[in-house]
């Protein structure tokens, strides 16, 4: 979102909904392109990210260093250290929302 209330530029000088962790981005993309995002998952390499996820009804994934420093933050349903890691939990925990999708 190019957004920012402590922006130069104007009219983006300014709070927006697409900002997170506010989902007005996520939800905009849902009703853009016909998505169901309590089947899809925000991926993301800051809490905000999972903030805006949780907020839009998906499941999340925080891409972290060092997975075992997971945050303390019910915003966040799984960690990995790489795309591929996060994409093989992903795909584990696709049509089972039973499954917890950590390692």
């Amino acid at each position: 979102c190019p957004h920012h209330p402590q922006g130069v530029v104007a009219g983006y000088d300014r709070e927006h909904p697409w900002r997170k962790p506010s989902p007005g981005m996520l939800l905009q993309a849902a009703r853009d392109l016909d998505l169901n995002l309590s089947r899809s998952w925000m991926v993301g390499d800051a809490l905000r990210d999972c903030q805006a996820g949780r907020r839009a009804g998906c499941r999340t994934l925080l891409l972290v260093q060092d997975p075992a420093a997971r945050p303390r933050d019910s915003s966040v349903d799984a960690v990995a250290e790489d795309l591929l890691h996060a994409a093989a939990l992903i795909l584990r925990a696709a049509d089972r929302p039973d499954l917890s999708p950590q390692p």
